[in-house]
C-alpha cells in the first residue's frame, strides 16, 4: 500500500514552472553577467509570455543618428583602408559603437563580442529598412531589444537609426491579496 502524501506535494511536482522559478532562473543568469546571444532574449520573453499573461511592451521612439557627409565617409574609408579604423568594415562593431554613443545600454564598458549581434541583409516583411543589426539583453523582469539600421558605403558601414524597444513582466494579480488592514 502506497503511503498518503501531504497536502498535495504530488501536485507541486508535476505543475509547470511558475514566475518564482523564472525569475530564479533569469536571476541566476543576470549575476554570471553572461552576455545572452540575440535569439535568447526572444526565447525567453516566449517562454516568459506563455506561462504568465501579464507582459507589456514598451516601445520606445526610434534615434535618428546624424548623417554623415560625403567627407566624413571618405575620411572613415581611408581610415578603414589604412587599418587605423578597421572596425567600419564589421556591422557588428559599427552597431555596437552606435548602441553605446546614442543609448544608455546595460553592457556599457564591456568589451565587444560579436557573438552578442545578429546581422541581416534584409527583412523579407519590411524591405524598407534594409540592412541592420540587432542585439538582446535579459534581466530579471524584462526584455531588451535594440536594432541598429546601417547602410554600406563601398568597404564600411555607417550606423543611420537606433531602435528599442522593452517587455516588461508585470507581477500576477492574485485574488486572494488584499490591502493591509491599516484601521487596527
Amino acid at each position: 500500500m502506497k503511503p498518503q502524501s501531504h497536502r498535495g506535494t504530488e501536485e507541486v511536482k508535476t505543475r509547470p514552472l511558475g514566475k518564482p522559478e523564472r525569475r530564479k532562473v533569469v536571476a541566476s543568469l543576470q549575476r554570471k553577467r553572461r552576455f545572452l546571444p540575440a535569439a535568447f532574449p526572444v526565447l525567453c520573453l516566449c517562454a516568459s509570455v506563455a506561462c504568465s499573461g501579464s507582459a507589456a511592451p514598451i516601445d520606445f521612439d526610434d534615434i535618428n543618428l546624424p548623417p554623415l557627409g560625403p567627407i566624413e565617409l571618405e575620411s572613415r574609408l581611408k581610415a578603414f583602408r589604412e587599418g587605423t579604423e578597421r572596425h567600419h568594415g564589421d556591422p557588428k562593431q559599427v552597431a555596437h559603437t552606435a548602441l553605446l554613443y546614442a543609448v544608455d545600454v546595460p553592457w556599457r564598458g564591456d568589451p565587444f563580442r560579436a557573438e552578442d549581434y545578429e546581422f541581416h541583409e534584409r527583412n523579407p516583411e519590411r524591405p524598407e529598412w534594409g540592412p541592420y543589426v540587432v542585439r538582446g539583453w535579459a534581466e530579471a523582469d524584462r526584455a531588451r531589444r535594440y536594432r541598429v539600421k546601417i547602410r554600406p558605403y563601398e568597404e564600411i558601414w555607417y550606423p543611420i537609426q537606433v531602435s528599442r524597444y522593452i517587455v516588461v513582466d508585470l507581477p500576477d494579480d492574485d485574488p486572494r491579496d488584499t490591502p493591509p488592514d491599516v484601521r487596527k
